[in-house]
Formats: structure tokens, sequence, C-alpha cells
């Protein structure tokens, strides 16, 4: 038997908007500020490939909420334990934040559970903020109900970086770390490695956590040495 999931949920420490590099994304980022402060009352959706940031940003501003003294929640729907029971935990906060949609389209019980979620917060003065994997039309929902009221506040595509964009997200990351990284061992990285964000970041990652390890720079050399076991 599982056993139902506990709230709150930790958030990450590194979850903040200040650390997330905006790229084309100024529009979404507004919209979700918006949503963290007190009083707000609407509904936003996210949907965007896997490692875009969508995890990122609603921990960032399920803090932004409780850190200006509202009652928000984060439920990532991939958790063991998650069950739409919970639901009846949710709807007496000010701001929830609901993650990986896609986890429980086509199911009824979850479909109806998050319905009347929606209708108790939008009903009354708190907010609803739920991402997912693919847009709405995509995910497949059996209530149409649920579908509709989703798409009738904000929607938004999160906006995968640029290849122009990867060095100056590559040096953020680094700098919320601690860490100063070089335009050699950028250019460095980006050619050997895929240029896709979820694959850049992950391998400055590992090079980010070797080098606190073994308290080096993060120079070429450095890089080269490490570089057999990265992406493993």
């Amino acid at each position: 038997m599982t056993t139902q999931l506990k709230l709150p949920i930790a958030l990450r420490d590194s979850a903040s908007f200040s650390n997330f590099f905006v790229g084309d994304n100024d529009e979404l980022l507004a919209s979700l500020a918006h949503l963290g402060q007190p009083g707000a009352n609407g509904n936003l959706f996210v949907h965007g490939s896997p490692g875009a940031g969508k995890t990122h940003l609603l921990q960032a501003l399920s803090r932004q909420a409780i850190e200006a003294g509202g009652d928000a929640l984060y439920v990532p729907l991939s958790q063991s334990g998650v069950a739409p029971a919970l639901v009846s935990e949710l709807s007496d906060a000010s701001l929830v934040c609901i993650d990986d949609l896609q986890q429980i389209a086509g199911l009824a019980d979850w479909e109806e559970a998050l319905l009347e979620l929606y209708e108790r917060l939008l009903g009354g003065a708190g907010a609803l903020v739920v991402a997912a994997d693919l847009p709405l039309r995509q995910l497949g929902f059996h209530l149409a109900d649920l579908s509709s009221r989703l798409g009738a506040g904000s929607v938004y595509a999160l906006k995968g970086l640029t290849e122009q964009q990867l060095p100056a997200a590559m040096r953020l990351r680094a700098q919320t770390r601690g860490l100063a990284l070089p335009d050699n061992t950028i250019e460095y990285l980006l050619r050997r490695f895929r240029r896709d964000s979820t694959s850049v970041f992950s391998i400055l990652d590992q090079v980010d956590e070797a080098a606190w390890q073994y308290q080096r720079r993060l120079t070429v050399p450095f890089v080269k040495e490490i570089e057999k076991d990265l992406g493993r």
C-alpha cells in the first residue's frame, strides 16, 4: 500500500527567479511573479519539454509566495504517494503549484479532483499554476471542463534557450554556486557536448560538483581531467 504524500513538500534551496535565465520568457516570468503576490487570483498553465525549467519556476514561485506571507503548496504529480484525496489538503492554500500534469491526464478520479480544486481556488481568493510536458490539447483529458478551465487563464509555452543564449545561461548557473566560469571553458564544453540546455546544464552541474570536491577552478585543463566521467 502506497503511503500518501505529506505536505508541504520541501523546496530546493536553489529555487529562485533570480538564478533562472529568462531568455525569451519575460512575459511568463512576469505573470508568475504576479501570481506569487498576496491576494493574487487566477490560473496559469505552462508547458515545455522535460528539463526546460518548469519545476524550477514552480518551486521559485512557491518560495516567493511563502516569503511574501502567503500559504503556497508545490505538488509534483510524478512523486510517489500523490493521490486524488490529497486535493482536500490543497484548497485552503492561497497558491497551489501543480507539476507534471501529464501524469494524471485521462484518469477520471484525478481529473474530477483537479476540477474541484480549480473551482475552490478560483472561486475564492486563490491562484492555481499548472505545468506539463505537453500543450493542453495534447494531454488527452477526458473531462472537457477541466481542459477548458485550465485553458481559460494564461497559457504559455516555456521557450528553450538558443545556442546564442547558452553561454550566458551557463555563466549564471555557475555564479549561483559561487563559481566563475571562464569563456574558454564555456567554449570547450559547447564543443565537446550536445548543445541543448538539458544536456549542457547536466554536464555543467557535474563539473561544478567536481570543482567543489577537488577545490579546483573551472578551467579547461580541469575539465579535460574529469571529462571521461562526465555524462555518466
